[in-house]
């Protein structure tokens, strides 16, 4: 998932040869730069943030649901992802541009050892929005039943199989790699080679094979398999909201015509109103999740047809596309404070009443600190 180069990793020096890539390391670098300072942190800063909101509002509407407990653990597991992302940010930033001659490899200190645990939070947001997907369509398929098949303590256990599963992937990962001294050479400023002990990550021979399984089984078939039910599910809360927006409307062709449409939608979803904009919360967050996983089915799609795209002269355009790929998932996880916000007065309502009360003790501190 992230790009394991050892010449990178250990400071070791390259031979200097002609550079065959598409993309030259130079630009490649400079892209990376740009991505993750100002556009990608940014988006970090809002996710931990805006997730830290999230979960205090849900924690105030209750988790006496099977959907605030839902909302809640994304909320959670949101904010752990950007919060990570967040930090490999910082140790991408400093590596390269404070502390280039540092003893320690804090590169691979950020891309790997605390990169690895993006990815599970990626898919546990995933099929966390799946699981409640599924339970709002389950609500407009069978509302009647779907109170008796899906209850708190069944929606508790899933979310936590879901981390379970995910979660020993990082595990497996971490038993393939370590940190040590080593001997790395590396260039001066007067460009002399020398010798010096860093601190570097080392990858053992199972690393490989580990990350090419976990490849396979979470960034294809996992994901594939999480993705296709979102869309099924997605695609009949859009059908069972298109039918109560016809039903809501004044003016219908005649009488009988809006009688006819008026008994398809009771007999397929009898929903209360505080029902049906849950679903349509749902449904955002899951049309959210789809359009920021675009650039993640384009990969996948370059690299079933081109299975060398990741070597040779595309190898820089590869690992950029990667980058972006990580970047919507970012995107993802920190854009559904703005769903709840739109669509969910109460969540609006008990977010202002938040901010509100923390402005009024900033306010107060500040002038106690000002009378002193």
């Amino acid at each position: 998932m992230e790009r394991i180069d050892s010449q990178i990793s250990n400071g070791s020096v390259p031979v200097q040869e002609e550079d065959p890539n598409l993309i030259s390391d130079l630009l490649f670098l400079n892209l990376q730069l740009f991505m993750s300072s100002p556009i990608q942190a940014a988006a970090a800063s809002s996710g931990v943030l805006t997730n830290v909101l999230n979960m205090l509002v849900q924690r105030r509407l209750g988790l006496n649901s099977s959907v605030g407990i839902g909302i809640f653990a994304l909320a959670l597991t949101d904010f752990f992802v950007t919060l990570v992302d967040l930090a490999v940010i910082v140790c991408y930033i400093i590596a390269k541009c404070f502390m280039v001659d540092s003893t320690v490899d804090i590169y691979g200190l950020g891309q790997y050892i605390l990169a690895w645990f993006r990815y599970p939070g990626f898919f546990i947001s995933s099929w966390i929005t799946t699981a409640m997907s599924a339970e709002k369509c389950l609500a407009v398929v069978a509302p009647l039943r779907v109170k008796q098949i899906v209850t708190r303590e069944r929606t508790f256990c899933i979310i936590v199989l879901i981390y379970v599963v995910f979660l020993s992937t990082v595990f497996m990962i971490y038993s393939s790699m370590y940190m040590e001294w080593q001997i790395v050479q590396v260039l001066d400023s007067n460009g002399t080679l020398f010798e010096r002990r860093k601190y570097i990550v080392i990858f053992t021979k199972s690393s490989a094979i580990l990350e090419k399984i976990i490849d396979i089984s979470c960034s294809f078939v996992l994901s594939i398999l999480s993705h296709t039910a979102l869309v099924v599910c997605t695609s009949v809360m859009v059908y069972h909201l298109n039918i109560s927006s016809l039903v809501r409307l004044n003016k219908q062709p005649s009488q009988a015509s809006q009688e006819r449409v008026l008994r398809k939608y009771l007999a397929l979803s009898p929903l209360t109103s505080k029902e049906r904009r849950m679903v349509r919360v749902v449904t955002c967050l899951s049309v959210t999740l789809l359009a920021c996983n675009i650039p993640r089915y384009f990969n996948i799609i370059i690299y079933c047809v081109f299975p060398q795209f990741t070597t040779g002269a595309t190898e820089n355009l590869s690992w950029l596309l990667w980058g972006l790929n990580d970047f919507f998932a970012t995107i993802n996880c920190s854009s559904h404070f703005v769903v709840y916000w739109l669509l969910n007065t109460k969540f609006r309502n008990i977010c202002n009443q938040i901010l509100t009360f923390q402005c009024s003790r900033f306010r107060l501190h500040s002038i106690k600190f000002e009378t002193y």
